[in-house]
């Protein structure tokens, strides 16, 4: 009835239930207002309000309240019934005082924030304020991993640290109608049946308030009624065509039917409201699974560019990083991003397998194993972490990684190779054989393979194969300690033949000694090799005696 009374403001400002919406009222009382002291004080401790000069020094005039001198007259000479109703009447006054401090101070309730994504913002831009104390980067690297027996715990519970609350987005209210706000209050507590009757007595009141039909979209979408939200979406952009929150709505109930293909009317709505988050996460979701790095990043760098410093965008970033092989730049926002919400379980795999290609194989074994505590089926963890094992030279803990991560996925080449060595290493050559010729049949035909596989057939007795692999290395390998090892194989296989091979273990010793590059205990070695092969080579044979007649 009187939406021009500043006081009325003041006071809602006391009770709304967002921050966002005590900004609203503050201003209101400034527009009917503009000196009003305890708005403009509100809203510098809120962020919204940057005190001119001129207001600082009005505030430092406090009047001075004039000094009464007391009266003259005695407490004895009082009367003592005038003296009792003065004490009643101070007393009620006090406790006046203490009940309506009581109301003003108390601590508010914690209630239910919106959920809806807001209408285009006409209200000043406040900094984000944080939600927990930093977290410093490095700490995140020296968690615990999570025990076996509690990998069925919810991640969150684990921690020490409190995650980040989903960002909560309010609306602008409209206190001039009751029904709108009603509206929202049964769209906050799931009642969408109850709010669609209340947004409609509201749109019965103003045919044209765009937020109203934008409610109402969002109200048919949570009830899961799409073409009633896709007509509300158009009917709030058809009275306000730069409705940010209504590009966002309809890009939503786009995606319900389409969840690969990322909508335009979200691209619309990020370009009419660039602060707004829910957009940015949507797109950076969609291009996470279709694996568009490079816009991946740039997306995410421009979310948090314009200030929202959710981790997940951090998340995101660290991701399109590591697939652009950004390693280092990677590392430092998926730390960032954990150590801020520990909760986002996305993190751990990628933080694993960064530190692994930064060869930082002891640091990525917490991650990888946290990852895998909750995620024992992916066998790219389990991959990544036999990996980080046998550099770290846990050859048991490598290979059992390896057995989960072959059972998930019978074509990891890198598994098999890896694998293969340790039971080449330990001598078990039919089991290392087996390793080596599955990498070969997956397609991978290196030297570093091929060398491998001559040992196995070696260890196996199977020299036919072994000679035939060693000379094909010798002939065309580029890598001069593959081809020193080579030539080594073919020279024990000489030196078990009965009679010893000794020709052609020279002409072997005599390749090695020419080759560059490979450790001179060997070079000493193949000298005195071929010192000795060439002095039993010039012993001549005995001319057996004539027969007597």
């Amino acid at each position: 009835m009187d939406s021009a009374n500043p006081e009325y403001w003041l006071w809602m400002s006391s009770v709304v239930e967002t921050k966002r919406e005590r900004i609203y009222c503050l201003q209101s009382v400034l527009r009917n207002d503009p000196t009003n002291r305890a708005a403009l004080r509100g809203l510098t401790i809120l962020g919204a309000h940057i005190p001119q000069t001129d207001e600082l020094s009005v505030a430092l005039k406090i009047p001075h309240r004039k000094v009464i001198p007391p009266s003259r007259v005695s407490p004895t000479s009082l009367p003592i019934g005038n003296a009792w109703q003065i004490i009643a009447g101070v007393a009620g006054i006090l406790i006046v005082i203490v009940f309506v401090t009581s109301i003003l101070f108390r601590p508010r309730a914690t209630g239910v924030a919106p959920t809806l994504a807001p209408p285009t913002s006409t209200f000043t831009s406040v900094p984000p304020t944080p939600t927990q104390t930093p977290v410093p980067l490095d700490s995140v690297l020296s968690r615990t991993p999570i025990p076996t027996d509690l990998s069925g715990t919810p991640i969150a519970s684990l921690l020490s640290i409190t995650p980040t609350a989903t960002p909560l987005i309010g609306i602008t209210p409209r206190p001039i109608y009751e029904a709108y706000t009603s509206a929202v209050r049964a769209l906050e507590r799931g009642d969408f049946s109850g709010s669609i009757q209340y947004i409609e007595q509201v749109i019965d009141l103003d045919p044209n308030l765009a937020d109203a039909y934008y409610l109402l979209g969002e109200a048919y979408r949570l009830l899961g009624k799409l073409p009633e939200a896709e007509t509300a979406y158009q009917q709030a952009l058809d009275r306000n065509p730069i409705m940010a929150a209504a590009y966002l709505g309809l890009g939503k109930i786009q995606l319900q039917k389409n969840s690969s293909i990322l909508p335009e009317s979200i691209n619309m709505a990020i370009s009419y409201d660039p602060t707004l988050l829910p957009a940015y996460l949507i797109k950076a979701e969609i291009l996470s699974k279709n694996q568009e790095w490079e816009e991946l990043a740039e997306t995410a760098q421009s979310a948090l560019n314009v200030g929202s410093n959710t981790p997940l965008l951090y998340i995101y970033l660290g991701e399109a990083q590591f697939y652009l092989e950004m390693y280092d730049q990677s590392l430092e926002s998926l730390l960032r991003g954990s150590a801020n919400d520990p909760s986002i379980f996305k993190a751990y795999l990628l933080l694993g397998r960064v530190l692994v290609q930064l060869e930082r194989f002891q640091e990525s074994l917490s991650p990888l194993k946290t990852h895998l505590a909750y995620q024992p089926d992916d066998p790219i963890g389990w991959s990544n972490l036999g990996y980080a094992y046998y550099v770290l030279e846990d050859y048991e803990n490598s290979e059992l990684s390896f057995n989960q991560a072959l059972a998930l996925n019978p074509f990891d080449r890198l598994a098999y190779h890896l694998r293969g060595l340790i039971r080449l290493n330990q001598k078990r050559f039919e089991e290392a054989l087996s390793d080596l010729l599955q990498v070969q049949q997956l397609g991978e035909s290196s030297d570093d393979i091929l060398i491998a596989l001559a040992k196995a057939n070696f260890g196996t007795g199977n020299f036919i194969d072994t000679l035939d692999i060693a000379r094909r290395l010798i002939g065309t390998s580029n890598n001069n300690r593959i081809v020193t090892e080579a030539l080594i194989l073919q020279i024990q296989i000489f030196n078990s033949q009965d009679p010893p091979l000794q020709e052609e273990a020279l002409f072997a010793w005599q390749s090695i000694l020419e080759l560059e590059g490979i450790p001179e205990v060997i070079r000493i070695r193949a000298r005195d090799e071929i010192a000795k092969i060439e002095s039993l080579l010039l012993v001549p044979t005995p001319t057996p005696a004539p027969l007597e007649p």
